[in-house]
């Protein structure tokens, strides 16, 4: 769903605005009757679409970075989520600054992993 969300438009001047909408429903939230750990692959190409559209620093592609380490979680993989959270964490503050909704929730789903990791 990547390539047709906005790879091969891409440079063709079709914003980021136009298209990086497509780009939750490819896998966000896990389909009826799949894995978690089927599910989590999908998102990986989520975010990276939103980090090619919209850059590395822009709110939705931040979200889109918790919501994989929420996923990764999810699929049993606590350690590679507390560490996404860490990482992800550091970033809310430098971008969105310590009392952006957005950095106390990746801030609560960092503490949330980390305890999951024994």
């Amino acid at each position: 769903m990547e390539e047709a969300a906005g790879g091969s438009r891409a440079g063709t001047g079709a914003g980021p605005s136009r298209h990086h909408h497509r780009l939750v429903p490819a896998g966000v939230v896990p389909r009826k009757g799949r894995r978690f750990g089927r599910c989590c692959c999908r998102p990986r190409r989520t975010g990276g679409g939103y980090l090619r559209l919209l850059g590395p620093d822009h709110p939705d592609t931040l979200s889109a970075r918790g919501h994989l380490a929420y996923w990764q979680g999810m699929a049993g993989d606590a350690g590679g989520a507390a560490a996404a959270f860490a990482q992800l964490l550091e970033d809310c503050l430098r971008v969105l600054g310590p009392d952006h909704p957005g950095t106390r929730a990746t801030r609560e789903g960092a503490a949330y992993w980390q305890t999951r990791t024994g």
